[in-house]
C-alpha cells in the first residue's frame, strides 16, 4: 500500500491506518537509524573538538604567564645583581679614597710617622680586600681596572711614584677604572 495517495482520491483524506505507519516506518528504519547515530556523533565532535581548543588555549595562556614570569624573575634577578656590583663598587671607591688619602699623608705631607704608617696599611689591606670582591662580582674589565688601579695606589703608599703627585700618578688608572664601572653598571650617560 501507499503511504500517500494522489489528492482527489478519497483515501487520501483519511488519515493512515497503524499498520501503514508501521510499514513505513520499516521502510523508513535504515534512515533513521543513520540519522540517529550523525545526530549523537556530531554533537560529541563538537563537545570534543571545543575542549580541546579550550584546553590548547589554556595551555598556551599557561605557557605565555609561565614565560612572563620568568622574563620578571631574570629582570628582578638582574637588577638584583646590579645593585650588589653597585654595592661592591662603593665599598671598594671608598677603601680607595681611605689609601689615596694614606699615600698623600705620607708623600706629600712627609707624615712619616708609625701610626701615619700603620693607618696606611690597613687602608691598602681594606683596598686589596675590597678589589677581591670587586673580582668576583664584576667583569674581567672591571676586575681589571680595579686591580691596576689598586697596584697603583699600592705603588704610592710605599712612595713609588717617581716625584709625580700622588693624584697625577693614580688619574690614568683612576678613569679606566670608573669609565669601566660605569659601563659595567649600565649608564646610559657618557662619564
Amino acid at each position: 500500500m501507499q503511504l500517500y495517495e494522489p489528492a482527489g482520491s478519497r483515501s487520501a483524506l483519511l488519515p493512515p491506518s497503524p499498520a501503514d505507519l508501521v510499514g513505513g516506518m520499516r521502510r523508513q528504519e535504515g534512515k533513521h537509524m543513520a540519522f540517529d547515530v550523525s545526530s549523537a556523533v556530531i554533537p560529541l565532535a563538537g563537545v570534543v573538538l571545543g575542549g580541546a581548543l579550550s584546553f590548547a588555549a589554556q595551555r598556551l595562556t599557561q605557557r605565555s604567564n609561565e614565560r612572563l614570569e620568568a622574563s620578571r624573575q631574570e629582570v628582578s634577578r638582574t637588577e638584583a645583581r646590579r645593585v650588589e656590583r653597585l654595592r661592591v663598587l662603593e665599598q671598594f671607591l671608598a677603601c680607595v679614597q681611605a689609601a689615596e688619602r694614606a699615600a698623600i699623608d705620607l708623600v706629600h705631607h712627609q707624615a712619616d710617622t708609625e701610626e701615619a704608617h700603620r693607618r696606611a696599611d690597613l687602608a691598602v689591606d681594606e683596598m686589596w680586600l675590597a678589589e677581591k670582591m670587586v673580582r668576583v662580582l664584576c667583569s674581567a674589565r672591571v676586575s681589571e681596572a680595579a686591580n691596576k688601579f689598586a697596584w697603583q695606589i699600592d705603588k704610592a703608599v710605599d712612595g713609588g711614584t717617581n716625584g709625580a703627585a700622588v693624584w697625577d700618578f693614580l688619574r690614568e688608572d683612576r678613569v679606566r677604572f670608573l669609565d669601566a664601572a660605569h659601563t659595567e653598571l649600565g649608564s646610559s650617560d657618557s662619564p
